[in-house]
């Protein structure tokens, strides 16, 4: 078997790459059972959601450096969760 740094070429008729096929893959048999209930991002109460937006528009700023957020990312995020406190609730 020709290795890249042999000097064969692709007409010299040696073969390139692995001489045996790979062995098979690893079979993960395991079937995984969730131990946590999912919970929504969002409260599922209408009424609850525009406390949620003002909620997070304020906590966000304490998080972006550790998030890594520019500044106007930052800026962009609050103003969007202030602005959905003015929205409708989804029903």
């Amino acid at each position: 078997m020709a290795l890249w740094s042999s000097g064969a070429t692709w007409s010299s008729g040696q073969l390139w790459g692995p001489s045996a096929a790979a062995g098979p893959a690893f079979e993960n048999t395991k079937k995984h059972q969730p131990n946590m209930k999912r919970q929504p991002l969002l409260p599922q109460e209408p009424g609850d959601q525009p406390e949620w937006h003002t909620h997070f528009a304020t906590k966000l700023p304490g998080y972006a450096a550790a998030l890594t957020l520019s500044q106007a990312e930052e800026d962009n995020g609050v103003a969007d969760n202030l602005i959905d406190t003015h929205l409708e609730p989804e029903t």
